[in-house]
C-alpha cells in the first residue's frame, strides 16, 4: 500500500476518530502522515468557497493544506 495522508481541522467534529485512524494505520505497519490545520476551521472547510475567500484563517489554513499536500506527493 503506498503512503498515506490524513488531513484533520482541529475543530473537526470527527477531530478525534481522524487522527486516531492515522495512529492506528502507523501502528499497524502503513506509512502515514497526520497534519492537524490549527484554529477555528472545520470539517472540509477548504470547500466553502466563501469562506476561503472572505476569512484569513480560513484562506491561510486552506494554503497550508494545499502546501501539506503538495510536500507529501513530492516527497512519495
Amino acid at each position: 500500500m503506498p503512503p498515506m495522508l490524513v488531513m484533520v481541522a482541529e475543530q473537526d467534529l470527527l477531530h478525534d476518530p481522524q487522527v486516531e485512524y492515522g495512529e492506528a494505520m502507523a501502528r499497524g505497519g502503513k506509512m502515514a502522515v497526520t497534519v492537524v490545520s490549527r484554529g477555528a476551521v472545520a470539517h472540509i472547510f477548504y470547500l466553502n468557497f466563501i469562506a476561503v475567500e472572505s476569512d484569513p484563517l480560513t484562506t491561510e489554513r486552506t494554503r497550508e493544506l494545499v502546501d501539506a499536500i503538495n510536500a507529501f506527493i513530492n516527497s512519495h
